[in-house]
């Protein structure tokens, strides 16, 4: 109890609010949705012009259901989705998304195109008539007049994790890190082009010891600091080391496993997170 109260006057000194009511949310924000899909990873972005991003669909067909929470009941259309790598936790959500789901086009990175789950993929984006784009390192494409997304890492690598795309979005003044699964090697690159501090950081690989490294994390400064990761996972998920290099950047951990679904909204003054109902 401690704890949490210490955490909820740290945001409001900094001029974050936890919780706010729906309908005090300023119209000029962007919204950010971290999905309870157990343990994997699916964002959904909402620019205030109502353009959308969804990085990641989680490891089954829970992503549709939680589509359902943070989009309008009608809403049936999304302009962008961007898969970070092929592993499962990050691709099944994906599989039949194209025949719930109008998409405008498809961004994916460095792909094994005789994965069976790949070529189902492929297979039902071209069903749908979806577009497909390879992305690479930066490339960058406009989510609405307020928004932009760039590409930072696409690397082509022996590990499949360290294939992930990793992207930033800036929207005004504020700056999400999106980090799929890269680990200390994917990372060490990105301190080396040039790394800066983020309001909010995904933390890669749900946690896991082999990302976030100290120096890695001193850079970005993160504010605010979520993991998605699933309840009692087999992989010990967040690691306490993961944990204790987070405190020490004096960043606010949220985890989908303990609040489930996160939505955070952020404008030029102020950044607002919701947990889901």
């Amino acid at each position: 109890m401690k704890r949490l109260l210490l955490v909820s006057a740290l945001f409001f000194s900094l001029g974050l609010t936890l919780f706010l009511p729906l309908s005090r949310y300023p119209r000029d924000a962007v919204k950010v949705s971290f999905l309870s899909v157990g343990q994997g990873d699916a964002i959904l972005i909402v620019t205030p012009d109502k353009k959308t991003l969804l990085i990641d669909g989680g490891p089954d067909n829970s992503l549709l259901e939680e589509l359902g929470t943070v989009l309008p009941w009608w809403q049936r259309h999304l302009d962008f989705v961007l898969l970070t790598h092929e592993h499962s936790d990050h691709l099944l959500g994906l599989l039949e998304l194209g025949d719930r789901y109008r998409i405008k086009q498809v961004f994916y990175g460095e792909v094994t195109e005789n994965n069976i789950l790949i070529k189902e993929w492929f297979s039902n984006l071209e069903k749908n008539k979806i577009p497909k784009q390879k992305i690479t390192a930066a490339d960058s494409f406009s989510l609405g007049k307020y928004c932009q997304v760039n590409i930072l890492s696409a690397a082509a690598s022996k590990e499949i994790n360290d294939q992930s795309v990793v992207s930033e979005l800036v929207c005004g003044q504020r700056q999400f890190l999106f980090t799929g699964d890269a680990g200390q090697e994917i990372e060490a690159d990105l301190l080396d082009s040039g790394l800066k501090t983020y309001d909010v950081l995904k933390v890669s690989h749900h946690g896991a010891a082999s990302a976030s490294q100290e120096i890695f994390l001193r850079t970005v400064k993160p504010l605010v600091a979520i993991i998605s990761v699933g309840k009692d996972n087999k992989f010990s998920h967040p690691h306490l080391e993961t944990l204790k290099r987070l405190e020490t950047v004096a960043a606010n951990i949220f985890r989908t496993d303990e609040v489930g679904t996160i939505n955070i909204f952020a404008n030029n003054k102020d950044i607002y997170l919701k947990k889901a109902p």
